[in-house]
């Protein structure tokens, strides 16, 4: 069940709209409460800034008050120029708000002897004209009577400037500037911002279609290609295209479906191999019961007995099909045994035999003593089965197969011998191979039984090979470590000469 079924493009969308509405949010906020005082640290900088040109000026009079004017102008500062003493030198800029122009002369002239004998650098004197001119408000209340008079006598708003002064040689600079931002700037901040909230909203809603798009575009194409593959299409592959981590995904995607494909083609291997190994025992078995159903005379104890070994092969081949799957994955899980690696042979020929004489076929053993071996007994009698099948499936016009046992340096050898056609050189390396068949090869089989062969015997860590040679048809074979003591080294001149020449091929 789909618990969120918004797609990712909306849902990347809603997010960075919800984040560019909560950044105007803020920046809203700011304005509408923060903006005073922010207003009023930038007018204290502007006064730092006059202070530190004042105090690195080199110039005289005449200078300074052309400096004073320009400031005044450029920053809407109210400035005054006194003595020591207070008494007034020169003023600049506009003077209705100004509250130190508004001191009398006597007040001015006690402030400036105050802060020519106590102050140094830039100080906010704000509180000390507020009082002062507090003081000479209220003496003019008292002294007059005129009620106008008292009402246009106190025309200053303390709250609303800010008054600093800054000593330069004999000189004392007032600076008088508004601590509040006016209306009409607010009303040109808050239309500014109007304006750019809705220029910014724009750019972030067509700027967050094109990232969503960029970011959700490539993962639509990944999961319709994903859907395909739950469709059976294992041919499918994800482009890598887009950022960083779509490249990544689609590189892991990759890699996950060629294990499935891998694991699949193992399945149907699987199948394929079981189908091959269970083919040939219910073949001599359907073919035994058939002569014995269309001649009574062939029903015997012989055939019998071979129809349950038929059977009884089978059955073994059923219960161990699940660890000759296994021998290709955990080609160490063997179920190594010590048996009679001859007897079993002879078994397995005499199987053939009874099965294949009536047709004409001449099946050869020679060995010459009994030799154990320790292994896994039904994997290396699936190799001797496949081995004697495979050289029956190419046997040559005599419908010969001999198979030889050898010893040499602690191994025992097991050659299979027909006088078929030879295998080409340049497809002997193949034919190791799953589903490889040399051309002109029976079409009856897959190409499995070879390719069993060479996974079982690596398992086991055996040698095995292939010679071939017009003259003297095709010879597999395959060892194994003798059980017990090192056989001794056999001299191939004592061998049958047809022996010999096996051996001789083999080992070129």
């Amino acid at each position: 069940m789909i618990k969120n079924k918004m797609p990712l493009r909306w849902k990347l969308f809603a997010y960075i709209a919800l984040f560019s509405i909560c950044m105007l949010g803020l920046l809203w906020l700011y304005q509408l409460i923060f903006t005073q005082n922010f207003f009023r640290m930038s007018r204290v900088n502007d006064l730092k800034s006059i202070a530190r040109k004042l105090e690195s000026s080199q110039h005289g009079a005449d200078d300074l008050q052309q400096q004073l004017k320009k400031d005044s102008f450029e920053k809407s500062i109210c400035i005054l120029l006194t003595d020591l003493n207070g008494k007034q030198l020169y003023s600049a800029g506009d003077s209705t708000n100004c509250l130190v122009v508004q001191l009398s002369e006597e007040n001015l002239t006690d402030l400036g002897t105050s802060l020519g004998k106590n102050r140094q650098g830039l100080v906010d004197i704000t509180n000390d004209v507020v009082s002062l001119l507090k003081n000479q408000t209220d003496s003019l209340v008292q002294e007059s009577t005129d009620a106008e008079e008292q009402a246009s006598s106190v025309s200053f708003n303390d709250s609303s400037r800010m008054v600093m002064v800054l000593k330069i040689k004999d000189n004392l600079v007032f600076m008088d500037t508004t601590a509040i931002a006016p209306q009409s700037v607010l009303d040109n901040l808050y239309a500014e911002l109007v304006y750019t909230s809705i220029i910014f909203l724009l750019l972030t809603f067509a700027l967050t279609a094109f990232i969503s798009r960029g970011i959700s575009k490539p993962l639509q194409a990944m999961n319709q290609k994903a859907q395909e593959f739950t469709r059976g299409n294992f041919d499918t592959h994800f482009d890598s295209k887009g950022y960083l981590e779509i490249i990544q995904l689609s590189d892991t995607l990759n890699y996950m479906l060629k294990e499935i494909q891998q694991a699949e083609t193992r399945r149907q291997g699987w199948i394929a191999d079981v189908s091959h190994d269970l083919r040939t025992p219910l073949a001599a078995i359907m073919g035994r019961c058939e002569l014995m159903g269309d001649f009574p005379e062939e029903n015997t104890q012989e055939n019998l007995q071979l129809i349950y070994e038929e059977a009884k092969w089978t059955s073994n081949l059923v219960d161990n099909l699940l660890r000759i799957s296994k021998l290709r994955t955990t080609p160490g899980n063997l179920d190594v045994v010590s048996f009679d690696l001859t007897a079993e042979t002879k078994k397995i020929l005499r199987r053939f035999e009874c099965q294949y004489r009536k047709d004409g076929y001449r099946l050869e053993f020679s060995y010459q003593r009994e030799i154990f071996v320790t292994a896994d007994k039904i994997r290396i009698c699936q190799v001797i089965y496949n081995f004697i099948h495979n050289a029956i499936k190419h046997i040559g016009k005599d419908r010969q197969i001999t198979v030889r046992q050898t010893e040499a340096n602690g191994e025992v050898v097991l050659y299979f011998h027909n006088s078929g056609d030879p295998i080409p050189p340049d497809k002997i390396q193949y034919i190791w191979n799953r589903y490889y068949q040399v051309e002109d090869a029976d079409e009856s089989g897959v190409g499995l039984g070879l390719s069993i062969i060479k996974n079982i015997l690596e398992a086991h860590h055996a040698r095995y090979g292939v010679t071939s040679a017009p003259a003297t048809g095709c010879t597999f074979w395959f060892a194994l470590k003798a059980e017990g003591s090192m056989a001794p080294s056999l001299d191939s001149n004592r061998l049958p000469r047809e022996i010999r020449e096996i051996t001789i091929d083999s080992e070129t």
